[in-house]
């Protein structure tokens, strides 16, 4: 599972949990098989120490992805659907924190109907290409690599044109977030 968009904190929660999981399993198969070695002192060593290594290690590999990602490599290619504040805040928080590795390749949009604009949106987001209206979706998916796309549509007005975003992005086998 992708931790790119949450925390070190989290991982380290994770790593406790699945350490002390673990030792729980060998101190039980110690008591039950009575091996003599694996003592109380023993087992809280193994899991001090564990806990400590993996917890570290994991940090490295986040700090080393960090500076690998900053340099342009290991990068997930990102469509955003929608052009509204939401759009906005998600992209600002992405092209702010390069360590994450994300690249926004464009934004898509549906049209408001009615306000002569033609399918495009309201205002743009900075110089991020548009890519059209959401018809054009197949095309888009078929001619670009998309490793994940982010839906900033509001729920309640969009839900049918979310879910044939999630149904086409599923069939392509592209992540959705909402």
């Amino acid at each position: 599972e992708s931790r790119r968009l949450s925390g070190g904190a989290g991982e380290a929660w994770d790593v406790v949990k699945g350490v002390t999981l673990g030792t729980i399993v060998l101190a039980a198969a110690g008591l039950l098989l009575r091996v003599s070695f694996i003592t109380p002192p023993m087992v809280q060593s193994v899991w001090l120490v564990a806990t400590g290594l993996t917890v570290v290690w994991r940090l490295l590999l986040r700090v080393m992805l960090g500076f690998v990602r900053r340099a342009g490599r290991n990068l997930r290619l990102l469509l955003v659907i929608g052009s509204g504040p939401r759009a906005r805040r998600l992209i600002e928080r992405l092209e702010s924190r390069a360590e994450i590795g994300y690249r926004v390749i464009g934004y898509m949009d549906c049209p408001q109907g009615g306000n002569g604009n033609h399918g495009y949106p309201d205002q743009a987001i900075g110089d991020l290409p548009y890519l059209g209206d959401l018809k054009e979706l197949p095309a888009i998916l078929a001619h670009n690599v998309v490793d994940e796309v982010f839906v900033t549509l509001p729920m309640k007005s969009f839900y049918d044109r979310i879910a044939m975003v999630v149904r086409l992005c599923e069939e392509q086998g592209i992540s959705v977030r909402l």
